[in-house]
């Protein structure tokens, strides 16, 4: 019998626990306005070049912060200087270093010094590649992409050994293409401090050792391939929120699910008494 089978009442909990999360999108997607909703910033689709652009800028920044402080500070980035943030390799250094440091949401945040010059990265991956609509329409190997969006923008994880914000852009594009409308390469998807716990608490590696650190993205992403319902994408955000802290007193699964009591992994989660 393998994992799956000797852990039957296991796996049915995990893929209740991920259904409940069905409804839950990354707070980057809620900064668009939608044919349904006037709520959003940005004036332009998530899956057109200028959005999938603001989730370029947004997975390359994502470090040290909270995703609701970056998309808030994105959103207000946005509002003072609109579509020049598309050419901010245009604007002197010294002026972009100003405006940033006005954006309220972002204060406080130890990456400040150098997010002039992520974004400027960013402007010149624009400039030097293209509409990002076409390179992925036309990328056939999304591990090669990966690798490439690191070697190209500034503190994206070019030494990086699993390259979150690179995966974590691709990730975000295929969530952007509700429709299907956009061709989004195939990855594995990025891992998280929630995946870990898992996967060491609960999951296959709970009393044993876990994989080397080159080998885990791989070794993780087969097992939820096997496991998970819809595969290792669908897993992402439920695992994400997995015992991660929610303020002094709480977990981000438990706010989501209302309490413990409620959530289908109960009985095999250490977090319930915690």
């Amino acid at each position: 019998m393998n994992w799956q089978e000797r852990n039957a009442p296991l796996v049915e909990g995990l893929n209740a626990y991920i259904d409940r999360f069905s409804a839950e999108k990354p707070t980057a997607l809620s900064l668009f306005k939608s044919s349904d909703s006037h709520q959003g910033i940005f004036p332009f689709a998530p899956d057109s070049d200028k959005g999938l652009g603001m989730l370029l800028h947004f997975s390359a920044l994502f470090q040290e912060i909270g995703e609701e402080r970056l998309s808030e500070g994105l959103g207000q980035l946005y509002q003072e200087i609109g579509d020049q943030i598309f050419r901010l390799n245009k604007i002197p250094f010294d002026i972009l270093q100003s405006t940033v440091n006005a954006v309220p949401a972002w204060r406080q945040w130890p990456l400040l010094l150098k997010v002039p010059g992520i974004l400027r990265s960013v402007c010149d991956f624009f400039f030097t590649h293209g509409g990002l609509r076409e390179r992925l329409s036309q990328c056939n190997d999304g591990e090669e992409e990966v690798a490439f969006l690191a070697r190209e923008i500034f503190l994206m994880g070019k030494t990086s050994l699993h390259r979150f914000k690179a995966r974590y852009f691709l990730w975000l594009c295929g969530l952007a293409s509700l429709s299907g409308s956009l061709r989004v390469p195939t990855i594995m998807p990025p891992l998280t401090g929630g995946h870990v716990r898992f996967m060491s608490w609960v999951g296959p590696y709970k009393g044993v050792s876990n994989p080397p650190l080159p080998q885990r993205l791989e070794q993780y992403h087969n097992f939820l391939e096997r496991t998970v319902e819809g595969g290792a994408t669908r897993a992402f955000i439920p695992l994400e929120a997995f015992l991660n802290r929610s303020g002094l007193n709480s977990w981000k699964c438990r706010t989501l699910m209302g309490n413990c009591s409620s959530c289908p992994l109960e009985r095999f989660c250490p977090g319930k008494i915690l």
